[in-house]
Formats: structure tokens, sequence, C-alpha cells
């Protein structure tokens, strides 16, 4: 699929997609709950897809009703730990469904096996393994899948925090369908802990008794978790960080269902982008509203936003001056290398963009040329190079465009709606 992004000014209001990280989150807990769980907003996303498909092969159901409500009938918990065949487990592409579901299928004493695509079997697991193997699971590797053997027990969990924080998100929302206390130390540096804090603030709502100090989440289980009954997902800062920027580059633009409070790390997309020069104001009603600036380069710290490079690294190519995106190195280990991605993306629209070390650095151009990107099948990738047509002199042709579809499937209809 190609896309073909002319520039035009970008006006009008948009409501967000809803948060896939939240939406993963809360099927999880609603699957574990003691009750049905009404679900309002979750997107059609392939990722968001992979977790629903998974959870119902465990146990659980999902009945779409009116009004974008989707009905979470649970696991039936106690039958779910005898033993039973295995259950194939697709994860498509998605390291949260992976990674949460991981520990939650160990947890619930369901045998699995887990089946990866594209570049998923190649990034970061083994750390996770590690830590459910010292706590009584049995996981193997068979063929090009992962196999779950056994579950987990309650106890010490010690885990790395460099890698990835889904680790610690996947065995806090595993660890309280357990009878008898669990602690989990977390790396005091853990990278991303923004998305810990909203996997512990959702636990939360579902009733898990947890509690965090001192860089340990204590974990009591021996109780399902206590459906709120209804639960709507919140807008998704990731996913609205493409349409900031492409307004701040040529735009008057206003997102709606976008919580300033929320947990969510990516935004702080606001604050870099008002850094920077952006012209964003908050309405009274919550809106987020976003006009054309004059952006000047800045400094970033990508430690805890590492989705937010590619999108951040165009807006950085068309400012002024010279931006260093650091504390980068993990983006070698998503979808693509989006290190290296993000480095060609700006490049081939003529900007100057130089990889050091696990650095991004960025010289501003007045203008990109019109080019065609590739997005290497990377979603990420796909958005970004086509807001980077809205501070271009011609058309921007994205190749491979239908990769949006992992986390924004609409995002190009979506794009065109706010084009004058």
């Amino acid at each position: 699929m190609v896309e073909v992004i002319k520039k035009t000014f970008l006006k009008g209001r948009l409501p967000v997609i809803t948060s896939k990280s939240a939406a993963h989150r809360i099927m999880i807990c609603a699957a574990a709950a003691d009750k049905p769980t009404a679900v309002t907003g979750l997107n059609d996303s392939a990722d968001v897809a992979a977790t629903r498909r998974c959870l119902t092969a465990l146990g659980a159901s999902f009945d779409d009703a009116c009004g974008g409500v989707t009905v979470v009938t649970p696991i039936r918990l106690s039958e779910s730990k005898k033993p039973a065949e295995y259950v194939d487990l697709y994860c498509g592409e998605s390291g949260s469904t992976l990674r949460f579901l991981l520990p939650f299928a160990a947890a619930i004493g369901a045998r699995a096996r887990f089946f990866c695509e594209g570049r998923l079997p190649e990034r970061p697991i083994d750390d996770l393994i590690a830590v459910m193997t010292k706590n009584g699971a049995k996981i193997t590797r068979e063929g090009g899948a992962i196999v779950v053997g056994n579950g987990i027990s309650a106890g010490l969990y010690r885990v790395g925090g460099k890698v990835s924080s889904q680790f610690t998100s996947g065995l806090l929302m595993a660890l309280p369908t357990l009878c008898g206390q669990s602690k989990i130390i977390c790396d005091a540096d853990a990278e991303s802990k923004g998305y810990i804090d909203l996997t512990f603030d959702i636990i939360k709502k579902f009733g898990a008794d947890a509690e965090f100090a001192d860089g340990i989440y204590d974990v009591r289980g021996g109780r399902p978790y206590v459906s709120p009954q209804k639960i709507t997902v919140e807008g998704d800062w990731s996913n609205a960080a493409f349409f900031i920027v492409a307004a701040a580059l040529n735009g008057d633009v206003t997102l709606c269902g976008l919580d300033v409070n929320s947990r969510q790390p990516d935004k702080k997309i606001l604050e870099i982008i008002r850094r920077m020069g952006g012209d964003i104001k908050i309405e009274a009603n919550g809106d987020i509203a976003i006009k054309k600036s004059r952006l000047t380069a800045v400094d970033i710290d990508a430690g805890e936003i590492p989705d937010l490079v590619p999108v951040l690294s165009v807006a950085a190519g068309a400012a002024k001056g010279r931006a260093v995106i650091y504390n980068a190195g993990r983006l070698r280990l998503k979808e693509s290398d989006r290190l290296a991605a993000a480095a060609a993306m700006i490049n081939i629209a003529g900007g100057r963009a130089a990889i050091d070390g696990d650095s991004l650095i960025i010289d501003g151009a007045d203008a990109y040329r019109p080019a065609v990107i590739d997005s290497v099948n990377d979603h990420r990738m796909a958005m970004s190079a086509a807001v980077l047509a809205y501070a271009a002199d011609g058309e921007i042709t994205v190749t491979n465009a239908r990769a949006v579809e992992k986390s924004y499937p609409k995002f190009f209809d979506d794009l065109k709606k706010l084009g004058e």
C-alpha cells in the first residue's frame, strides 16, 4: 500500500483514537475479574485485536454492543487451573501482547504456546523468561513458539528495567491472580517507568491489593480482580503526537479526548513542542489547540519516550538549529531499527541527520524536499513520514503504509479529514 501526502493546511477538530497501551491492560484485568466489565473505547488496531484474540483463547469473551461498548466476560479461573490441552496464542507483531500474557497465562495455570510474527521473535524476552523460571515456570522454545508448560508462584521477582518496562507491567497484572504475597524489585533507573505507573493505576482500578514504595511493588494475591463494572479507555497520547507535530508544522487543529493528567509518558509531547516554540493551548474543556509555529531545535531525552522519537525527528528536521535526541538506544529493538530508520527518513527528504552512539543528531533545514520514504513496515515510521509532508516543498510518498494498521488503521483517513 502506497500513500501520497500533499502539503495542505490542516484545520479542524479531531477526536483522538483511544490508547492501545491502556486497552491492553484493561482487557487483561477485565479477563481476570470477578464479573463482567463494560469497556468503552477499545480501538480496532492489530495490537489490540491480538490481545483480545489471545484472551478469548484463554477463556474470556468479548461482546460488542452499541456505542463503542464491549462487555468482557472473565475467564473462569478455577477451571483454567485444571490440567488442559495447550492453548495456541497468536500475538501477531504485538510486543505488549506477548510480554503481558506470558506471565498472565502462567499465573492462571494455562499451558500455552505463543506464536509471534514480524520482528517480534527478535525483540527482547529472555529476561522475563528468566525471572519467571526462577519462580516455577517451565518455559521452552519449540520451533517458532514460546511454550509455557506450568505456572508461576508468588514470591520475589527482580526485574531489570533497561530493556523493557513491559516485563514489570506483565508481572504486575499477573501476580494479583496468585495466592500469596509477591514483591517486584525493579531497577531504580528503569526506562519508560511511566508505563509501569499506568499499569499500576489500572490494576488498582480493578481492586488489586498492591503498594509501591522505595522501588518495590508489593502485591498481595488470593482474590480475583474486582470489576469496576464500567470503564473507559482514555485517549492515546502516542498517536496524538503525530497530529500535534503536523499542526505545529502547518495547521490549526484542535484535538479532543486527551487527558492532560494521564500517566501515559508520551503526553510529554506537549512539553517538548512547547519548548521548541509550539503554539499549544489547553482549552477549558480539556481540548488541545495547536497552531502553526516557528520551531527551534532543542535537545531531547528519549529514555522515557522512545515511541515519540520518529515524529520528534521530523519536528527537529524542520526546526532552526541542531537537536540531539539522546538515550535512544532502545529504538533499535522496536518494530524496526527506528534509530537508523529515522535518520534515513530525514536524510532522504533532504534534511541532515546522523547517529552518534545512542543519539540522533539533526540539523534543521528550511524545508524538506519531495521524497519516497519506506516505512520499513513500522507503523510509527509510516505516520512520521506522512507528518514530514507538512514541512515539505512537494509530495511525500509513503510505501508500506499499511503498517499503520498495527496501532491506527484510520490514520490516513483522519489526516485527510483535516486537510483543506
